[in-house]
């Protein structure tokens, strides 16, 4: 199994953890796609646990190549965003291993992710993906005003829903505040609105810009009790093992 984690500690515990219960694990020398990529089409594994989370981005980009290679790639994450799972299933991820069980039933899941078996049905991984493709659709629906912004005007505009007035926007954008009024005024037709305060209304009643998601897990020494929180607790005690104190 290839294991792409982006928490150093976390990976090397569980690499640790998991070889202990007699799977050959690997990891990639580094965390680009092709680095990833690479050391799929060396290491040839059954499955990939894949990090939702690498570094501030998703992986999501990754799934659909890595399923490509044959390998059955699970998603090793503490999102709970049904939304995003469906999206992950519908690249082609096979399921997913949660950073928050404990970790006998962390071990049975990368067990049967490496033996092809199912970690929910087609069912409710059908579900989910419908699930992902209504939200997808009704995010176009409502974000539709938005979709003639150039960059440039969106960025004004979310500057504007932030609460920056013009002169605040000119300083940070490094332009003129005649500039930024005439980047406003453009927003206002296309938005089709009579006011600064109707567009940020507007903005702020679609919900626009949409708020990235966030790891739910930033520091993993948050869950103790968890198999992520075992793991730790082995990385700590194996390297006081190597490294006893006189």
């Amino acid at each position: 199994m290839l294991l792409v984690e982006d928490h150093e500690c976390v990976a090397a515990a569980l690499v640790y953890y998991l070889s202990s219960h007699g799977m050959a694990v690997e990891r990639p020398v580094g965390l680009t796609s092709d680095a990833v990529l690479d050391k799929v089409r060396e290491f040839k594994p059954d499955a990939v646990l894949l990090d939702f989370w690498l570094g501030e981005c998703d992986s999501m980009p990754l799934i659909a190549p890595l399923a490509a290679t044959g390998a059955r790639v699970a998603m090793f994450t503490a999102m709970e965003s049904r939304v995003l799972m469906g999206a992950c299933f519908a690249q082609g991820a096979i399921g997913f291993v949660s950073k928050t069980q404990r970790e006998d039933s962390l071990v049975d899941s990368v067990q049967k992710v490496i033996a092809g078996k199912d970690l929910i049905t087609p069912e409710q991984r059908d579900a989910l993906i419908e699930e992902a493709r209504a939200s997808h659709q009704e995010e176009l629906e409502r974000f539709d005003a938005f979709s003639g912004l150039s960059a440039r005007e969106a960025q004004i505009l979310r500057l504007m829903v932030e609460g920056n007035r013009p002169h605040d926007i000119a300083r940070l954008e490094f332009i003129s505040v005649t500039t930024v009024r005439t980047h406003i005024a453009c927003i206002l037709k296309k938005l089709e609105v009579n006011s600064q305060f109707q567009a940020v209304a507007l903005a702020r009643k679609q919900g626009w810009p949409p708020a990235p998601p966030r790891d739910p897990i930033s520091d993993p020494r948050a869950y103790p009790s968890t198999a992520i929180g075992l793991a730790l607790k082995i990385d700590v005690e194996r390297d006081a093992a190597q490294d006893p104190a006189d």
